[in-house]
């Protein structure tokens, strides 16, 4: 068993042939992993990645790698490919542990058919709040295309006061405003100006990506399966009362999150994930 914080793999710059690794049956872990020169398959057993790690794949891989052992990753996560490369995910199995977050960053190609981390898994058309895909204002939530590869996803084009209770639907909002009644979503990704968004507002992931800041006056409750808020792009900020529902409460991305003088609440457990700061600021009577 290999335990180490930096892998490379590489046959050197002389590499022709395509080469496999077997990882011996039994779990690998490493956080950063980076493929060089060459074009290998790993092969059974499970490569398992660490907190603030990920998979890079350099444009001097032949082709790029592919990963038919198990795959497992844990805390915050990116895969990065080089353009005219392909990282392929191959026939293992995919663990995604409580609280990961995973980035996909690539100009390459990232193309999955695991168990877990395929079409067959995306759950109301994505992989989950905890996965997106670009940086800056271009992050989206991450899917699974035709060609089973990793994605953007483009939303539902909505108003704010247009949002009610419809659980399944992932909305773009362009701009502030009042929320339905009784709204309840599966994610929201905001691309306007800065302001506020009021009333209260159940949902499993809230982006913002407008490089402004955003603002929710109203209760937030997390969805089935926790919440994932990402300041991808701009920052986020609650001013009223946040439960997570039970689940695991998650903030992720650059920017930075603020909970000021509010109540958060819920029997689940909060994770901190991405560069961005995070400030809980508790006021009286606040626990």
């Amino acid at each position: 068993t290999l335990v180490t914080d930096v892998v490379v793999f590489s046959a050197g710059t002389d590499a022709v042939n395509p080469y496999a690794i077997s990882l011996n049956s039994a779990t690998q872990n490493a956080r950063l992993v980076t493929f060089k020169d060459g074009s290998v398959t790993l092969n059974t057993g499970t490569l398992s990645l660490g907190n603030n790690g990920g998979l890079t794949v350099s444009s001097s891989t032949a082709t790029g790698p592919t990963i038919s052992s198990g795959l497992t990753i844990s805390g915050m996560q990116s895969f990065n490919v080089d353009a005219s490369r392909t990282l392929t995910l191959d026939t293992g199995i995919f663990t995604r542990n409580a609280g990961a977050t995973l980035n996909v960053l690539s100009t390459g190609t990232v193309t999955t058919t695991m168990t877990g981390l395929d079409a067959g898994s995306l759950v109301n058309g994505i992989i989950g709040p905890w996965a997106s895909h670009g940086s800056g204002a271009s992050t989206k939530y991450a899917t699974i295309d035709g060609s089973n590869n990793i994605v953007g996803f483009t939303g539902t084009a909505s108003t704010v006061a247009a949002i009610g209770n419809t659980p399944t639907a992932n909305y773009e909002v362009a701009a502030v405003g009042t929320l339905g009644a009784g709204a309840n979503i599966n994610t929201l990704r905001y691309t306007g100006a800065a302001g506020t968004i009021a009333g209260a507002l159940t949902s499993t992931g809230i982006m913002n990506v407008s490089g402004n800041a955003l603002t929710f006056s109203g209760a937030i409750t997390g969805g089935s399966g926790g919440m994932v808020i990402n300041a991808a792009n701009g920052s986020i900020a609650f001013t009223s009362s946040v439960n997570n529902g039970g689940n695991m409460l998650i903030f992720d991305g650059a920017g930075a999150t603020s909970i000021g003088n509010t109540v958060l609440t819920g029997a689940g457990g909060l994770t901190k994930s991405g560069s961005g700061t995070l400030s809980l600021n508790y006021g009286s009577g606040n626990n």
